[in-house]
C-alpha cells in the first residue's frame, strides 16, 4: 500500500491514497494498521481498486444496458457482504 503525503496550510499531513487525515507517524501507523485489518474481512484479501469498479459504474450508467433494471443492489466489494 503507497500513500503521498501533503503538507496542507493547517499543517496536517492528508493521506491522499486513503482520504484520511493525519498529524503524527502515530496516526498514519493507527490508519494503516485499520486498513489492514478491514481488508482482512474481505474474502479476496484486499481492498478494491477503481478499474475493477468502472465496469459496473458504465453499466449502470449505460441506457441501452441497463435501461430496464429497478430496485436492485448491485454489490462491489469483493465478497465481503454477501446477502
Amino acid at each position: 500500500m503507497r500513500a503521498t503525503l501533503n503538507k496542507s496550510p493547517q499543517g496536517c499531513a492528508p493521506w491522499i491514497g486513503m482520504g484520511c487525515k493525519a498529524q503524527t507517524a502515530r496516526d498514519l501507523l493507527s490508519v494503516a494498521l485499520g486498513f489492514a485489518a478491514q481488508s482482512a474481512t474481505i474474502p479476496m484479501a484486499r481492498a478494491g481498486r477503481p478499474d475493477e469498479c468502472v465496469g459496473t459504474f458504465l453499466f449502470l450508467a449505460s441506457e441501452a444496458l441497463s435501461g430496464y433494471i429497478t430496485g436492485q443492489t448491485i454489490e462491489i466489494n469483493g465478497g465481503q457482504l454477501m446477502p
